[in-house]
């Protein structure tokens, strides 16, 4: 992944990324509301089955987390789903064009991300009358997020790479990810009692994020070994992508 190309070429995916959102809402001037209402309605029908399932609950820190991890997972998930069949859907972007296939990826990082600014309101609201929320762990909340989607490029990468070698792969994906979600902290918090659910967030990178997000929300980053976590992650991707990039051939090939 070239950053000299990515920064030469920014007007094209910036141009090509508000494409696809005015496609995506171009249809209904409400249809950003969708992303506020299903936000919102997913927090308190998980908060309310919670309490009645787990009993006595803190109601405004148990909103705060799950508002936190899902608006998270609603942008992993997104992310990396549509990363399975991005080559095949810009076909013929790629194919009529001199464009750098890592554009096309960082055309859709963009996207999403401007996709997760739409119910950032319901966060703020729900953080703020958690009261939980400091202004330094509105900067560490960001900086998790940052860290988060530069990570998230490699793995994302070498999907849509291998989903054009491996059409089957593309039905696959989003099962995984959807059984990713119960194996990540996304509606539950890791207890220290349960050894499985200790393990699941030593082994799961996913769950290192979601728990720094969760604190760093509250000011409390220091005790995640987030950024260490973050270095490992980085080396593993790279050298994930430097020992699969040679075996995968040019995407233009096999479209």
């Amino acid at each position: 992944m070239r950053l000299a190309t990515l920064i030469k070429d920014r007007e094209i995916w910036l141009h090509l990324g508000w494409r696809d959102l005015r496609i995506q809402y171009g249809r209904s001037r409400l249809a950003p509301l969708w992303s506020i209402v299903n936000l919102s309605v997913s927090v308190l029908g998980l908060v309310l089955a919670q309490g009645i399932l787990v009993g006595n609950i803190d109601f405004n820190l148990t909103a705060s987390k799950l508002a936190v991890s899902l608006w998270i997972w609603y942008f992993f998930s997104a992310f990396l789903n549509e990363c399975s069949t991005l080559f095949e859907s810009e076909r013929r972007v790629l194919l009529n064009s001199h464009i750098d296939e890592n554009v096309l990826l960082f055309k859709l990082l963009w996207k999403h991300l401007v996709n997760s600014l739409i119910p950032v309101p319901v966060i703020i609201t729900i953080l703020s009358f958690s009261r939980v929320i400091h202004w330094t762990g509105v900067w560490s909340l960001t900086s998790v997020l940052i860290l988060f989607s530069l990570c998230l490029l490699l793995p994302g990468l070498l999907l849509a790479r291998l989903s054009v070698r491996h059409p089957n792969l593309r039905g696959v994906v989003t099962p995984a990810i959807q059984m990713m979600f119960f194996f990540s902290p996304v509606i539950w918090s890791p207890n220290p009692e349960i050894q499985i659910s200790q393990l699941a967030v030593e082994v799961n990178p996913l769950a290192w994020v979601l728990v720094a997000a969760k604190e760093a929300a509250g000011d409390n980053l220091e005790g995640t070994n987030f950024l260490p976590r973050v270095a490992i992650l980085s080396c593993l991707l790279v050298a994930l992508y430097a020992l699969a990039a040679n075996q995968l051939s040019s995407v233009k090939d096999r479209l």
